[in-house]
């Protein structure tokens, strides 16, 4: 999240896993400091968008363009897996810096949050086996499959008939033994939505420019990359919106459910069953699968590789005093 560019990273989740948490944090991140804040999204009022708003918002949501098995580029594709010293400063490129410059470049009244909702992968994919479909597997059996047509594609048959072992491209190489590697790894459902806010006399057309293009850094032709979908505008599609009746509805959707963390499990609450009927548009889609790889590529607590200014850096470390001191 960026207030006013000033970057800071929040996690949400069930109050039992506290401890877990800030154990995992600082096994990891030993300089780090973990604090319960207030939500942030509370200082940042709720509007109809219609009349005289206080604030202008622009939205969207992430997919995927390809399948969930082929990941986007890693940061172990960057090479920051190696030990420091293997590659030169210059050479070490935090894949996270580009959008965390973009969060921190904008000044007074203006915010961007970046939303990350995840559970548990669920079995939801088919799988083609032959001339045969099977719905509900898994990704990992999803990313089998598509492994096994790249190979197949390879294959070419003799005068009589019979397969012989073709031989797969560099690229294609490469594809499987992304696949195979994020197949090995827990996989989540994840749903992204992102947003600029900007409070009244501060919206700006160009934060909007550099806000929707911060995601190209983990594109690769060959495997994949970030689409934006559902986005807050209607000028490509004028007849979407005739009313001018649309729109503010469905920037309100936008700042209500990230308030609500809804994604997957919508809050029980009367108008959000009315509104999930009256505008199938708000629905979304059901997310995507990443890998723990993938998750942790597009968030973690950047290291000196990413020295971007606004993001908050701890000096000092708090210690308990010693048992021994006199009072």
């Amino acid at each position: 999240v960026s207030t006013e560019g000033k970057i800071h990273f929040y996690v949400r989740f069930a109050s039992k896993f506290k401890k877990v948490f800030e154990s995992m944090i600082y096994a990891q991140y030993p300089q780090a400091e973990v604090r319960e804040v207030e939500d942030y999204t509370k200082k940042i009022p709720s509007t109809n968008f219609r009349g005289d708003p206080p604030i202008s918002l622009f939205a969207y949501s992430l997919k995927l363009e390809k399948d969930d098995p082929y990941p986007i580029k890693s940061y172990i594709d960057f090479g920051l897996d190696r030990a420091i010293g293997s590659l030169d400063e210059e050479q070490r490129i935090d894949p996270i810096t580009p959008m965390l410059e973009t969060m921190g470049s904008i000044g007074i009244g203006e915010h961007i949050w970046v939303q990350i909702n995840i559970r548990q992968a669920i079995k939801r994919h088919e799988v083609k086996d032959g001339d045969k479909v099977e719905a509900g597997k898994s990704w990992k059996d999803k990313g089998k499959s598509i492994i096994k047509e790249l190979k197949e594609k390879a294959n070419s048959k003799d005068a009589e008939g019979k397969t012989i072992s073709g031989r797969l491209s560099k690229g294609e190489q490469q594809v499987i033994e992304a696949i195979e590697r994020h197949r090995n790894k827990p996989g989540f459902d994840t749903g992204m939505r992102v947003l600029y806010i900007g409070e009244k006399g501060h919206f700006s057309g160009n934060t909007i420019t550099a806000f929707t293009t911060m995601w190209r850094k983990y594109a690769t032709e060959d495997m994949n990359s970030f689409k934006m979908y559902d986005l807050t505008k209607t000028s490509d599609k004028p007849w979407k919106d005739p009313t001018g009746r649309w729109l503010p509805k469905l920037k309100k959707i936008y700042l209500e459910d990230y308030k609500d963390r809804e994604f997957f499990y919508s809050p029980f609450r009367f108008d959000k069953i009315k509104r999930y009927f009256s505008h199938p548009e708000s629905r979304g889609n059901k997310g995507f699968v990443f890998s723990s790889e993938e998750l942790a590529t597009i968030f973690h607590l950047p290291g000196r590789v990413a020295e971007t200014p606004t993001v908050g850096r701890i000096e000092s470390k708090k210690a308990e005093p010693p048992a021994n001191l006199p009072i």
